[in-house]
């Protein structure tokens, strides 16, 4: 579980720690015409499938551990999917 709480937290510092870089450049929500108070690059893992892995989180525990490893690395692939967005885009 701790695995998990540190991807997340890593996966949210590189969306903002992204989106302020591109609020800076002048390429933020300005820029995009976004309906957003703040830029959001495409992501693997996004609110739906939260939403999914969760309820399932609670409606089979037994099974907790093992989506707590898959939703991480699934994470993790939104750091990298960020960073090869960023390194194309900026």
């Amino acid at each position: 579980m701790l695995f998990l709480f540190a991807t997340l937290y890593v996966n949210a510092a590189s969306w903002m720690y992204l989106a302020a870089i591109l609020e800076r450049r002048g390429q933020g929500v300005e820029a995009t015409g976004e309906r957003t108070t703040a830029t959001m690059p495409p992501a693997t893992v996004a609110v739906a499938e939260t939403v999914v892995f969760y309820s399932l989180f609670l409606l089979v525990p037994a099974w907790a551990l093992r989506r707590f490893w898959v939703m991480g690395f699934l994470l993790l692939g939104n750091v990298a999917v960020r960073l090869a967005w960023a390194g194309r885009r900026l």
